[in-house]
């Protein structure tokens, strides 16, 4: 490897080492409306993002409350139905008593017919 000589030492006397920089450079100024222009330009889109996602999120609240409001009706009306079932298996019970008590009868009726006209007496 070859060894490089050491860089000449500065020269205080020179004005081209004293920098200074300008007020305004076109390029900084422009790179700077850039920035600014991309930053609104974003936050327009997180508000419309926002905006958005608020009326997701109330849509969801509007289908939600529907959803209880049919959930609710559909719980009164199955208590309802099984109210009705119940008193609908009391009047069958119901019924089937009576239906024994007059089929009972009515065997007993029979019995006492074929009593009746058998013959009597041997």
């Amino acid at each position: 490897m070859p060894v490089m000589p050491p860089p000449p030492p500065p020269d205080f006397q020179d004005d081209r080492s004293q920098i200074t920089a300008p007020l305004e450079r076109p390029r900084e100024w422009s790179a700077w409306v850039a920035i600014g222009i991309t930053m609104i330009a974003g936050a327009f889109g997180i508000y419309g993002s926002h905006v958005n996602a608020v009326g997701q999120i109330e849509r969801l609240e509007e289908r939600v409350a529907a959803a209880e409001e049919s959930h609710a009706q559909t719980a009164e009306l199955l208590a309802r139905i099984s109210a009705d079932i119940v008193g609908l298996r009391s009047d069958v019970q119901g019924l089937e008593r009576i239906t024994a008590v007059q089929l009972s009868d009515i065997q007993r009726r029979i019995e006492n017919l074929e009593k009746a006209r058998a013959p009597r007496g041997r």
